[in-house]
């Protein structure tokens, strides 16, 4: 009982598109998490990473295993398809690259919603560009929003600024410059 369809196959294996797949929605579940600062998506996103990295070394060390390490290269290939990815996943998010890639995608919508809500335009909007807002506020010399589940005590959002630092409503508020008038804003829980 050694064909393709036995259960040693499948249970040693290796990786096939149903496992890949997984893998892909894990790691993009990570990063879009990661690149919004959506801590508790993030915490999901890591525990869907850590059941694919168990099943996957069970698996791999069970293949390795009963086969002695007399695999074929397309299969160690397949086998190493998925810690790279991972990996490097793990690695561009420790980076500032996936909020920066969802910024400069969302950059037209983003200034165009400034200049709308700075005109008086509607603070109603669920989404600006890439980013799910919970609620857009005019401020004395721009606007700013908060990012839908974004950080985990405090706010997390971006402002917009025609001149210089955003105004802080309360002193709790703390900027970092994005350019072009854009800042990440943190709204501290006290």
């Amino acid at each position: 009982m050694n064909g393709a369809n036995s259960p040693a196959h499948w249970t040693w294996g290796p990786p096939g598109p149903f496992f890949s797949f997984c893998t892909g929605v894990a790691i993009v579940m990570g990063l879009e998490a990661n690149s919004r600062g959506a801590f508790v998506m993030s915490m999901l996103a890591l525990a869907a990473w850590a059941v694919i990295a168990l099943i996957w070394l069970i698996r791999f060390l069970g293949a390795t295993w009963s086969t002695r390490l007399r695999l074929p290269a397309t299969h160690w290939l397949r086998w190493l398809v998925i810690p790279v990815a991972m990996g490097l996943a793990f690695l561009w998010a420790n980076t500032d690259g996936p909020s920066d890639l969802r910024f400069a995608l969302s950059r037209d919508a983003l200034n165009q919603a400034a200049a709308e809500v700075m005109a008086g335009g509607s603070t109603d909007r669920g989404w600006i560009g890439l980013y799910p807002v919970d609620h857009i506020e005019r401020i004395s010399n721009g606007m700013r929003f908060v990012i839908s589940d974004a950080g985990f005590f405090d706010q997390v959002g971006l402002a917009y600024s025609t001149d210089g630092r955003p105004e802080g409503i309360d002193g709790m508020d703390e900027y970092e410059p994005l350019g072009g008038g854009w800042w990440r804003w943190i709204e501290r829980f006290d």
